[in-house]
């Protein structure tokens, strides 16, 4: 199988031209980054918004890349001299050899999670509840895209029996892509709500997209679903109904959770499944993440795992990170929940604090933008007012400039222990003494607005796990 990675099966695979290089010449990973160049690898030349990698190629090559595949126009310059392999599409090539790759792995059971919410905690919960009996490979951090997740299929180690992979929709046709590639044996489905509306368009989009996904699982495969979408999946021509497993606190389902309770050591409730009843501890923070355990649950039930079993797993899980992790300092908590941010988990995040804080007047809250919302961006910062109003925490601190929405309508409708920064850079030097005033401290918003710095500067916070 190691044939596999080759320059020869590359050159096979995608139809491309060989220039400088022998076709017997093997490569020990894809990169699409020029500075994670080592030794052996194969550089993949993409072109992004911000950078085109065909700039990068002499760097890669002088790191030790064996060869670089990038496009023809490329190619056609320079390949009497440069070891290359040239394509008319370095992405869709990337694409392809992902494919080939799934195809060699015929035993191998994959996994993948979707869904508007949830998708890196649930697919971390499968693969913590799973690995305790079987070996698998699951993608790191949120490797969920259309150049990450074909890139981590190539590099994934020869022939383990079982992959846990996170699919991202940002973009119309995002999800349908990838999930042609990984044709999953099991696809999880978090739930549907509204996310990057700024590519997509409305809810309805993100529905219809996020389920093209159903027409690429395997014919034996399985599908877990919340139960509010069974009504989409239940006559799709592609799914049986006895391939569907639904979990969800209402309805008729087949895992559902009740007495749910909140504290500070995490997350208490009663799980029923097919007939099964269990107490189960997680040391997660927030409603929200039942589901996420319902959803893995799910998964551990088609393998044969008990729920005692299961319950045990759960119990030893760890938070990613940025997501409702809580630090203890002498007498004062911290909550940084601030990976990422959209309407939903940001209501969960209200909702969660609104369990934990008993007394409002010990809570300070950082609140960065909601990001890629488009034209829906003011509606629903403005009902991200009203629900931070209904939390009436002592403070709120608003960092970004879509928040300034947020802002406006808490002033307007009389909440005024409220402040608007343009930036993280713009409050660092306020962080240490707006913390000392409060017992609870809590930080929710995008990525891109970097709140982890706001941490950082009293030494909380490290960066995001590679």
């Amino acid at each position: 199988m190691w044939r596999f990675r080759t320059i020869g099966r590359v050159v096979s695979i995608t139809g491309g031209h060989l220039g400088n290089v022998s076709p017997y010449s093997a490569y020990k990973r894809i990169r699409f980054d020029s500075r994670m160049i080592k030794e052996g690898d194969l550089f993949v030349a993409l072109k992004g918004e911000h950078a085109d990698g065909h700039e990068y190629v002499n760097d890669a090559l002088k790191r030790g890349a064996v060869a670089a595949l990038v496009g023809e126009e490329y190619f056609f310059k320079y390949y009497h001299t440069q070891p290359l392999i040239g394509v008319s599409n370095t992405l869709k090539a990337l694409w392809e050899i992902a494919s080939a790759r799934m195809q060699m792995e015929v035993d191998n059971d994959t996994i993948a999670v979707i869904g508007s919410v949830g998708k890196t905690t649930t697919k971390e919960l499968i693969s913590h509840i799973l690995s305790g009996i079987y070996t698998l490979y699951r993608t790191p951090g949120n490797f969920n895209t259309l150049i990450s997740v074909p890139s981590e299929i190539i590099n994934m180690p020869l022939g383990i029996p079982m992959s846990v992979f996170e699919l991202a929709l940002h973009e119309v046709g995002d999800v349908d892509i990838l999930a042609s590639i990984v044709k999953p044996k099991i696809l999880v489905v978090t739930a549907i709500a509204a996310e990057h509306l700024e590519y997509l368009g409305n809810l309805s989009t993100v529905k219809k997209e996020n389920l093209k996904a159903l027409r690429h699982v395997r014919t034996n495969g399985w599908v877990i679903i919340p139960g509010s979408l069974y009504k989409d999946v239940k006559d799709y021509a592609y799914i049986h109904s006895d391939q569907v497993i639904t979990f969800g606190r209402k309805g008729h389902v087949d895992i559902s959770a009740r007495g749910i309770t909140v504290d500070w050591s995490g997350t208490t409730f009663t799980i029923n499944a097919f007939g099964e009843s269990k107490k189960i501890h997680i040391p997660l923070h927030g409603i929200h993440y039942v589901f996420d355990v319902m959803a893995a649950i799910a998964v551990g039930f088609i393998y044969d795992m008990t729920l005692s079993y299961i319950a045990s797993r759960l119990e030893e899980f760890s938070p990613v990170w940025g997501r409702m992790q809580v630090y203890d300092i002498g007498d004062k908590k911290i909550v940084f929940d601030a990976y990422n941010a959209s309407p939903a988990s940001m209501k969960y995040f209200i909702q969660t604090l609104d369990k934990l804080v008993q007394d409002k007047e010990s809570l300070l809250v950082f609140i960065g933008d909601m990001k890629e919302l488009g034209k829906h961006s003011r509606k629903y910062h403005e009902e991200l007012a009203d629900l931070l109003a209904s939390l009436s925490p002592a403070k709120i601190v608003l960092v970004g400039s879509e928040v300034k929405a947020t802002y406006d309508k808490l002033v307007d409708g009389g909440f005024h222990s409220v402040e608007l920064y343009d930036n993280v850079d713009s409050i660092v030097d306020e962080v240490n003494d707006l913390m000392d005033r409060y017992s609870v401290v809590a930080f929710k918003g995008s990525r891109s607005i970097h709140l982890e710095k706001l941490l950082k500067v009293v030494g909380l916070v490290e960066d995001e796990p590679a």
